[in-house]
């Protein structure tokens, strides 16, 4: 079986935001070097659920249609709002 190549991508320190939105009356899973990638949910644990899947599709869509997956802003460490923690938590759920 070949490994698939966007779980790479997956495991990379992403700056993860997960925030409330008053506007749409939920949670928001965000990463600032993907402007175009969110996810959402009723609860923050479930944002950040649902940025799991969303994510490793959001990456073989790159991947697939031959874009350039940009690269986390600070590679050493994860800057995300949401702490290393829930970072490190959505990146081994998805693998």
């Amino acid at each position: 079986m070949t490994p698939n190549p966007a779980l790479h991508y997956l495991a990379l320190p992403w700056s993860w935001s997960i925030k409330f939105d008053a506007e749409s009356n939920c949670w928001l899973a965000t990463i600032r070097e993907l402007p175009d990638f969110f996810a959402a949910g009723k609860t923050a644990g479930e944002a950040a659920g649902n940025a799991r899947e969303a994510l490793l599709s959001h990456l073989q869509g790159y991947l697939n249609g031959g874009i350039e997956v940009p690269m986390p802003v600070n590679r050493g460490q994860s800057r995300g709002t949401s702490g290393v923690e829930e970072t490190r938590e959505l990146v081994t759920a998805a693998t």
